[in-house]
């Protein structure tokens, strides 16, 4: 992981934070960099609630998904 940046929200208990997880796809061989943002709620130094957000294109690249997600695409 890199490039983490934490920004500041109104409300002390949500944190926003983007990074770069780098990683390999064993299946495929692949390296891959995706690009997340993360919003979280923490309580009592636990994070009580997260919802995780990325290019869903970075992920098909990597596992050699593409043909298959703009099939999806193309059919819906």
């Amino acid at each position: 992981m890199d490039n983490v940046r934490v920004h500041e929200t109104a409300d002390p208990e949500v944190v926003i934070t983007e990074y770069r997880l780098h990683g390999l796809v064993t299946a495929t061989g692949k390296r891959f960099a995706f690009d997340i943002v993360m919003i979280a709620r923490v309580r009592g130094g636990l994070i009580t609630w997260s919802r995780v957000y990325s290019n869903p294109l970075d992920g098909a690249i990597a596992f050699d998904m593409v043909d298959g997600l703009l099939g999806g695409l193309s059919a819906a």
